[in-house]
């Protein structure tokens, strides 16, 4: 039991070498990007540090988050909640930073970024953590959308059978790829 302890925590050592240094390069080579934070004004306005901007990347294409016709989604804009575009482009919420902030503090992290459901996670997750020298081990019963992640992170993808650990471990000793990534289901 002991070795497959030291072997766990040799492989989080590794993973947590290789995020390190992935920011550290995306930071040299000014990749690293941070999510801006806005109030949104009644008037459907941004305002970004005091100043009133006008969101010209909004998916608000037919007005619906103006709409009084709109019911529920007019609702739930007018409670700030969401500027109708990507985070990145268009900023944040400073309501859902402030949820983040207390996430973090709640498990005890350094930072928490949140998404708008499952599916949007582990598109975002696996597209940022993969690549083209990474292996990523998938349970042959994952979601559709991990499988989809897995897809568009450009990894080299193995499968296993389902719960099959010991078929998961032969797969990872295997491989002689620098960064593996081990992602099922278990790591919600």
């Amino acid at each position: 039991m002991g070795s497959r302890q030291n072997y766990s925590r040799r492989i989080q050592n590794d993973k947590n070498t290789f995020i390190k240094n992935e920011l550290f390069r995306l930071k040299k080579n000014n990749l690293y990007r941070r999510i801006k934070i806005f109030d949104i004004e009644k008037d459907s306005t941004l305002k970004y540090k005091d100043i009133n901007v006008y969101n010209f990347s909004s998916n608000d294409y037919l007005g619906l988050s103006k709409s009084q016709k709109a019911g529920n989604l007019n609702k739930i804009i007018q409670r700030h909640i969401s500027q109708c575009s990507s985070r990145l482009i268009s900023g944040s919420s400073s309501k859902i930073k402030s949820l983040e902030i207390n996430l973090s503090k709640h498990r005890n992290t350094q930072s928490s970024l949140t998404f708008a459901n499952g599916y949007m996670a582990n598109l975002g997750v696996l597209s940022a953590l993969g690549g083209k020298d990474t292996i990523i081990f998938s349970d042959e019963l994952n979601h559709a959308s991990i499988i989809d992640g897995c897809r568009l992170s450009s990894s080299q993808v193995n499968i296993f059978p389902h719960n099959a650990f010991s078929d998961l471990e032969k797969l990872v000793r295997e491989s002689c790829v620098k960064k593996k990534n081990n992602y099922n289901r278990g790591n919600f």
